[in-house]
């Protein structure tokens, strides 16, 4: 399917039909993320010749300028950074991904072009359930911080990682009642115990799974469909471990049953595959559910940086940061973070990426 998907986006871009003038030149580096290249350079060079929202090649000049001298570090650092001063903002870092171990030979906070583990969790432009900096911009004092492999973000340290589980992949998502996903999910709930309440462990497993996107990776816009959904799915996945029975209490099961009559589980399914296949789920010190990069673990910090949509895993290496990449976080996603820095309760600081 991904043959004939690249094929479709690749006609549609030539005929017109996908007008790529409406879109940034960081979402057409997503769009076609997935397309071979026999010269990876070829990623970023070959599409300077289209319109995007950032440039038009007809009557302005190139995005970027193509120079094949240069080795695929410098040009994918170069594009970037580029991103980062036209758009004035931290987009650029939701599409950084390492997969299961981060690679040393590229800094961290810059995108490899020529790898795709998963989908993305941010969408194209922020929404109310993806705005995690709110309306605090990216300061611009940081673009001319750091050295040459650094970059310099001001943001807020919430919590680090205490417990995640294993990478989760497309395996993990087969008929409602015989998938692992309910399996890991209940696992890991089981041990919050009594710091929420089984109605906001259901809305943070439904909206958490899923990252806050429908089946087709979008937006959910409508909240009570996509809740119906994950009823209907919660109702079909009977527990098969004894030490899970106390998350399947009948009252509430009984509710889910007369509420979800219109729910697809298969609908919710397909939308948690999208979001959960290459990545952990993992829970913080202080009770925080979330889903995040493949190559996390226990002790690494989240973070909400300005100018950003989705908060990010960092990861400590002596006096900077490496980004690990982005998160969902249940609690973060929609500027809470922010207004507890505006009354005190939070202090900025600056993370040097590398």
């Amino acid at each position: 399917m991904a043959g004939v998907y690249n094929a479709y986006l690749m006609h549609s871009m030539h005929t017109g039909a996908k007008d790529t003038d409406s879109l940034s030149f960081l979402w057409l580096m997503g769009l076609t993320r997935q397309f071979e290249a026999t010269d990876p350079r070829d990623r970023v060079f070959a599409l300077l010749g289209l319109p995007t929202t950032d440039t038009d090649p007809d009557h302005d000049p190139l995005f970027m300028e193509p120079d094949y001298a240069l080795p695929l570090l410098q040009i994918y650092k170069r594009l970037a950074i580029r991103i980062i001063h036209q758009s004035r903002n931290l987009k650029i870092l939701t599409a950084v991904q390492h997969g299961p171990l981060l690679k040393e030979e590229f800094p961290s906070w810059v995108p490899q072009w020529h790898y795709s583990y998963t989908h993305t969790l941010a969408p194209s432009a922020p929404g109310v359930n993806h705005a995690a900096a709110a309306d605090v911009p990216l300061f611009l004092e940081d673009l001319h911080a750091g050295s040459a492999n650094t970059l310099t973000a001001t943001g807020l340290s919430i919590d680090t990682i205490s417990e995640a589980s294993r990478v989760m992949s497309d395996e993990d998502f087969s008929p409602p009642g015989t998938d692992k996903l309910h399996q890991i999910w209940a696992k890991h709930f089981e041990k919050l115990g009594p710091c929420s309440t089984r109605e906001s462990l259901e809305k943070v497993y439904c909206w958490t799974a899923t990252a806050g996107k429908d089946w087709y990776g979008m937006f959910v816009e409508d909240s009570e469909s996509h809740w119906a959904d994950f009823l209907t799915y919660w109702r079909k996945s009977d527990p098969v471990d004894p030490s899970l029975v106390s998350m399947y209490e009948q009252k509430p099961r009984d509710a889910a049953h007369n509420e979800s009559q219109d729910g697809d589980a298969d609908r919710f399914l397909e939308a948690a595959s999208n979001a959960c296949s290459g990545r952990r789920i993992f829970i913080t010190s202080k009770g925080h559910v979330g889903l995040g990069p493949a190559a996390l673990r226990t002790d690494d910090r989240v973070c909400v940086l300005f100018g950003s949509i989705v908060p990010f895993v960092l990861r400590r290496k002596n006096l900077q940061f490496q980004l690990v990449g982005e998160c969902y976080v249940n609690g973060l996603m929609q500027g809470e973070a922010i207004s507890e820095w505006r009354k005190g309760h939070l202090t900025d600081e600056k993370f040097e990426l590398r």
